[in-house]
This record gives structure tokens, sequence and C-alpha cells, in this order.
């Protein structure tokens, strides 16, 4: 598959991870009527759903006869499947800011990763302004002043997310010119909705019918709408899309714009408070997406 310009390129990852930044508030309403293990179920299943429609309209073309889909099934595995396992019992087992700091050093991971696995060059600046950034998140992550305590459990599960959101970003890269972006994206989803509608089904004791009440429930149905079209399909086709034009530990970089978003998303919508300490952490944040992305 053909690489893409870079403009289009960095139109589709900051796109990308501007969604992400508001999905956050869509699953905090949505966990409020259901389990998580259910909800990721359901999502996923709706994502699956929505990509099948795009090949029956002819949207979307899906062409993996004779290609060897183990590596879409690692990427599947890394993400969504186990990073969100691993990230759901991270965030519960610690407090949220040191969560918040742990997945924000996802593109230093990449970008190390990237070195040895994708033949990246290694340039200390890159690194260093990758570091930058999360230290912008990190300032982000404790200005919550979020309770909770931090158990080994918790640290391990958000090692875990760490580690497969950097072989993500490395592995799309990686096999970006083998599998279209639509391709990979319907594996990774496909691969999640089976895993996820199993656990699902699961902690239901296959009681389905408890799932009526959702149906009815507007406020859950748009942010099922949101989490399972935009920030799934739609934003990770765009991480998918950027893979092809950029190298992984760009694409890397652009992670830690999520929490820039979601701090912003919740100033102007949920009214939370904003602080220097916030102000801060964006402008360490930006300052180390922009200059990683500029330096040689």
């Amino acid at each position: 598959m053909g690489k893409i310009s870079k403009k289009k390129a960095y139109a589709a990852i900051i796109t990308g991870n501007t969604i992400f930044g508001f999905s956050f508030m869509a699953s905090k309403i949505a966990m409020r009527y259901c389990q998580p293990e259910v909800f990721l179920g359901i999502r996923f299943l709706v994502s699956f759903v929505v990509l099948n429609l795009l090949i029956l309209f002819k949207v979307g073309k899906l062409n993996l006869k004779g290609k060897n889909i183990l590596p879409l099934l690692a990427i599947g595995a890394c993400q969504p499947v186990v990073y969100f396992w691993a990230e759901s019992y991270g965030i519960k087992a610690t407090s949220s800011s040191f969560a918040g700091m742990m997945i924000g050093i996802i593109p230093v991971v990449a970008y190390l990763l990237s070195v040895p696995i994708n033949k990246e060059p290694f340039v200390p600046k890159k690194l260093l302004f990758a570091i930058v950034s999360v230290c912008g998140v990190a300032l982000l992550s404790f200005s919550e002043n979020a309770a909770g305590g931090v158990t080994a459990f918790g640290v391990i599960c958000l090692c875990i997310a760490v580690l497969c959101g950097a072989m993500f970003n490395v592995l799309t890269r990686r096999y970006a010119e083998a599998f279209t972006p639509f391709e990979r994206t319907y594996m990774m989803f496909g691969l999640a909705a089976l895993v996820y509608v199993t656990f699902g089904f699961v902690k239901l004791e296959g009681k389905l019918d408890s799932l009526l009440p959702l149906v009815s429930n507007p406020m859950f149905l748009l942010a099922l709408l949101y989490l399972s079209v935009l920030s799934s399909v739609i934003a990770f086709f765009c991480l998918n899309v950027a893979a092809g034009g950029l190298t992984s530990q760009q694409t890397a970089s652009f992670a830690n714009l999520t929490a820039v978003i979601s701090v912003v998303a919740g100033v102007l919508i949920l009214k939370e408070n904003f602080t220097i300490w916030h102000l801060i952490g964006i402008m360490l944040t930006l300052f180390g997406i922009i200059k990683l992305n500029k330096a040689e």
C-alpha cells in the first residue's frame, strides 16, 4: 500500500487523537449504566457491525485472500484487546493521576521500541522532547488531585497497557504497506468484538434481558454511538491512515494530545476547574509533540 502525504497523515493523527480526547466523557456516562466488560462487548460489537456495513455498501474494501493475517491479530491483541483490559484494571487499582502519568509514557516506550523493531533512527533530542511531553501529561494528571492508592497489581496492569499501546504504534507502522488502514481496523475490532462479547456474556451469566433497559436510555445510546463509531471505527482508522505517512515515533508522540483535549473538554463542557498547572502542563505537552515532529 502506498504512503500518504505527511499533510494528510498529520491531519489524520490529530483528528483521531482529538476524538479520543472527548471519549473520556462518553466513557464516564456509559459506565454509569453498565459494567466495563459488558459495555466493551457492546461497544466493539457495534463497531464491528458498522465496519461490516461499510463493506456491504462498498464504502470499505477488505481483501485478505492469500495474506498472512498473524500481524493483524498481533496488532488487534495489543490494541484494543489487551490494552483496554489492562488500562481499565490499572485505573481501578491505582489513582487516576498515577494512571494518567503512566499512560503518558507510551510515546517514550514506542520511541525506544521503534529503533530495534522498525529500524527507525535513534535521535537523542527526539527522545528528550518525548520526555518533555510526558512531563506535561504528568503535570496534567497530578493537577486533578484524584484520590486513591497505588497497588502492585495496578502498576503491573498499567505497565502492560503502556507496552501494548507502544507496540500498537510500532506494529501499525511496520505493516502499514502490507495492509490497508481499513483492513487493519477491521481485524482489530473483529478480534475485540469476539473477545469482549465473550467476556460480557460470562459477566452477565447469559442473562441478556438485563441489557434491555439500556436500549431505551438516550444518554447511554449517545455515549455508545460516540465510542463505537467515532472513538473506535473513525479514530482508529485515522491512526491507521497516519501510520502510512509518519514514523511510529511521530504517531506515538501525538498520543499525549488526548490528555490535552480531555482537559479542555472538561473545562469547556463540564465546567471543571482550570489552574495555572493545567496551562503549564498543556504547554509542555504541546511543546514536546511539536518539537519531536520537527526534530531531525
